[in-house]
């Protein structure tokens, strides 16, 4: 075999691995699964601005008054679907409580394994491909 035959099998080595590594970093992000996090930022005494829409804490569901209750006690609370996350802004005993709420990446649900794997498989490919073709 002559060296251009095997610089091109390096290459093309590298240029597999670069697609197979972005086909999994591109599965990743369409099988990725995502929660809702929620926990406790700040009370303010006067309404406040940008936060969004008040709820006031006795129109809460059973439901969401724990949440809201474990929070305030400074539990980090996370949620599947967006249903049945309490509010941004609760007011309760006069004082308005401001949350945090917004998604996370689950990197933990079994959706995210294979396309890591592959995305990694790939990774390996370019480093192998690309450790061959300089030691050449």
């Amino acid at each position: 075999m002559s060296p251009f035959d095997r610089s091109s099998l390096y290459f093309a080595m590298v240029f597999v691995g670069a697609c197979v590594m972005f086909a999994g970093a591109g599965g990743f992000l369409a099988l990725h699964d995502q929660d809702w996090k929620y926990s406790y930022d700040c009370a303010e005494d006067a309404f406040p601005q940008n936060e969004g829409n008040v709820v006031y804490y006795d129109t809460l569901s059973p439901e969401e008054r724990q949440s809201v209750d474990s929070a305030l006690d400074g539990e980090t609370l996370y949620f599947e679907t967006e249903e049945p996350v309490p509010p941004t802004v609760v007011k309760k005993n006069g004082t308005f409580h401001v949350f945090d709420r917004f998604t996370v990446f689950d990197y933990y649900s079994e959706g995210t394994y294979g396309p890591i794997a592959v995305a990694l498989v790939g990774m390996t490919l370019i480093v192998d491909g690309a450790r061959r073709d300089v030691r050449r």
